[in-house]
């Protein structure tokens, strides 16, 4: 192409490229592009069947539950947008079209990792709250009310961080990296870090405290309570709580049967579960964080591609190791009937029985 035919494209600082330009390919960038569509091939069904066991099985509608599928639907947005960023990875030519899939693709994601470590902290609050409190207290709590306003402050807080400061305030800017061939906050704009530092100090330290505290809590709690019932002789051999629901005995020192109920196997089960779904963001996404700090020799493409893995791993984890998911998980995909069916699934049951 013939340089008198190139048009400059220019932002607020002055020109970045020319429209047109041919840009070198990046094999991070290449590599990447193929991980992210094994993301997304894996990521879609996978959060799309959680939010369907959670939709026609009555027996996962929990309040935790909702917190699982609102980081489901945060996970499922991720993997809709990484085709955009698999396209700016393969992209040979820069155009300002580029620059805007970047503002876009980027803002998003951070939006959704910030939702889901606000549902991260929200369900670890919701099990805290179940284990350590009164059954009265909790359903004081968990009003339909307060889980919607959860919910909203969720969502709201990583969209106001995400959005306001690039593209209200001016701090920073969001575009099309050369060197590295994909989406980031500008280095060249003065502000940059300062985004970053937003994105960074205001994002995630709160929610990373809530959960760290309620789940330390949750094992203090739960290994005090399994040393009163060796006391009491309620433990078997092997470690596992009798069910005081189906099997009550009267003892000193029993505990009640909601109390026993709130520590039966299988709710310490789906505690452990759902730290390791913490645990897995975590490992995820701390190579990146540490990065951003700290000047490292890694090619932040494949960091930023850790930080997506996060999408997959958490349906995974559903099926292989929480015991309720993984039963609705099987009835779906083998087309069997769900236990347990919810009102939703009834009703469409009866509208297709009446056609």
């Amino acid at each position: 192409m013939d340089i008198m035919e190139l048009n400059v494209t220019q932002d607020a600082n002055g020109s970045r490229a020319i429209e047109g330009m041919e840009i070198p390919q990046n094999q991070a960038a290449i590599i990447t592009a193929y991980i992210i569509s094994i993301v997304v091939a894996v990521g879609i069904p996978g959060n799309t069947l959680v939010i369907l066991a959670v939709l026609l099985s009555k027996r996962l509608q929990t309040v935790s539950n909702i917190f699982i599928v609102n980081l489901a639907v945060a996970d499922l947005i991720t993997c809709c947008i990484l085709p955009v960023k698999a396209s700016v990875h393969w992209t040979n030519f820069y155009s300002t079209s580029l620059e805007r899939r970047c503002k876009v693709e980027l803002t998003i994601v951070h939006i959704c990792v910030g939702a889901s470590l606000y549902s991260l902290s929200s369900i670890a609050l919701n099990r805290f709250i179940g284990i350590v409190s009164s059954t009265q207290f909790y359903k004081n709590i968990y009003q339909a009310k307060f889980i919607v306003f959860k919910l909203i402050v969720i969502w709201m807080i990583p969209m106001s961080v995400s959005i306001l400061p690039a593209f209200v305030f001016g701090v920073g800017q969001i575009g099309f990296d050369f060197h590295l061939h994909t989406c980031l906050p500008l280095k060249e704009h003065p502000t940059t870090h300062v985004l970053n530092d937003i994105i960074i100090y205001v994002l995630y330290p709160l929610p990373l405290f809530i959960i760290v505290f309620c789940y330390t809590a949750i094992l203090v709690k739960v290994l005090l309570h399994n040393r009163r019932l060796r006391k009491c002789g309620v433990i078997k051999h092997q470690g596992n709580v009798e069910d005081a629901a189906t099997r009550p005995r009267k003892r000193k020192g029993a505990i009640s049967q909601s109390i026993a109920l709130r520590f039966s196997p299988i709710e310490v089960q789906i505690t452990k579960n759902l730290f390791l779904v913490f645990l897995a963001y975590v490992l995820c996404l701390t190579p990146l964080a540490v990065c951003t700090m700290i000047p490292c020799h890694v090619d932040q493409n494949y960091l930023r591609t850790l930080v997506l893995f996060n999408s997959v791993i958490n349906p995974l984890i559903y099926g292989f190791k929480h015991p309720l998911f993984r039963q609705v998980f099987v009835s779906i995909l083998r087309c069997r009937r769900i236990p347990e069916p919810s009102s939703f699934l009834k009703a469409i049951s009866r509208s297709v029985s009446n056609d």
